[in-house]
């Protein structure tokens, strides 16, 4: 496993997947803050992989493997951070089942703001957290698939990886 190293008190890391790479935040704790699509360019120093992230890489091989559903790992507090808003279409994304997918619209409706779909599509946007709180099983109302911070390519593979084994493997850096 290739490490990176930056910052002492809180932490972000690369981790490499299959899908591209994620950027991962923590606490100074070591819990996680956020973990997002790290832009191809970034890169950073060597150092040791705290044990949060060793699960969290774990957890993401076994999930792009179709062996696990969901990511566990300790959040910090107050995370996911949004408005109460965002929180709750994150909440509400957080509860679609593993290989199903809801429209932005059927996500406006849940969060009680029936004609909010591009708010919906605007807090997907802001989602830290995409892999807990899986926001590529939002698509169009015609099940086309729109938007997404890793790309559409990346949100197809996503869904199509919920039923069925395409990872190939992890690799983790840390700023």
């Amino acid at each position: 496993m290739n490490t990176k190293k930056s910052m002492e008190a809180g932490s972000t890391w690369i981790v490499e997947t299959a899908m591209g790479k994620m950027k991962i935040e923590l606490d100074p704790e070591e819990r996680l803050v956020s973990m997002i699509w790290a832009e191809r360019s970034e890169r950073a120093k060597a150092g040791k992989l705290p044990d949060v992230i060793c699960s969290l890489v774990k957890q993401l091989k076994d999930y792009e493997a179709g062996k696990r559903e969901e990511i566990d790992v300790p959040l910090a507090d107050g995370v996911p951070q949004g408005t109460e808003f965002e929180r709750k279409v994150w909440k509400v994304t957080r509860a679609i089942p593993r290989g199903q997918t809801r429209s932005y619209k059927e996500v406006a409706k849940a969060v009680g703001k029936p004609t909010a779909s591009r708010a919906i599509g605007l807090a997907m946007a802001k989602n830290p957290l995409p892999f807990i709180m899986p926001c590529h099983r939002v698509v169009g109302s015609t099940g086309r698939l729109t938007g997404y911070a890793g790309g559409i390519s990346v949100k197809q593979r996503l869904l199509e990886l919920e039923q069925g084994d395409l990872f190939t493997g992890t690799r983790a850096e840390k700023l």
